[in-house]
């Protein structure tokens, strides 16, 4: 996590990036649980030779936010570029780093699906919204 801010008129505090040091795949699964996903993510990050920070299990102090991200799709033979925004809630009181992206990566799994590595790189603040969002970083 970097830059902290607080928005005018919002109470929660607001993490300028999240989950920047995380490697993750997009393209994998839809997983059931959460410990089950904790574990595939663990295992994707140590075959890269990566290890989980454990401030993704750190409590954020939100419960809602929302997701904008941009994707190409294949629409009648042509790529065109797709932008995406929807809400996730937590089960929780708050969020946690990990919680988000066992979330995120289940409401986006089906875009990606037959797609070759769509990689995460992160959530980065997007300030000039009234409602808290974040931008999906992605690769490929």
């Amino acid at each position: 996590m970097s830059s902290l801010s607080y928005g005018e008129g919002m109470e929660e505090l607001k993490y300028g990036v999240l989950l920047d040091e995380v490697q993750w795949d997009y393209d994998q699964k839809v997983y059931p649980d959460y410990q089950e996903f904790y574990l595939a993510l663990k295992n994707y990050n140590k075959e890269l030779d990566q290890d989980i920070n454990e401030e993704i299990l750190y409590r954020l102090n939100f419960k809602k936010v929302n997701i904008e991200f941009n994707y190409a799709e294949k629409v009648n033979g042509e790529w065109v570029d797709v932008r995406k925004r929807f809400e996730i809630e937590s089960s929780q009181e708050v969020f946690n780093e990990l919680e988000l992206l066992y979330l995120l990566n289940n409401a986006i799994y089906h875009l990606f699906r037959n797609y070759n590595h769509i990689h995460h790189e992160g959530l980065e603040l997007i300030e000039s919204t009234k409602e808290l969002t974040y931008e999906l970083m992605l690769g490929s």
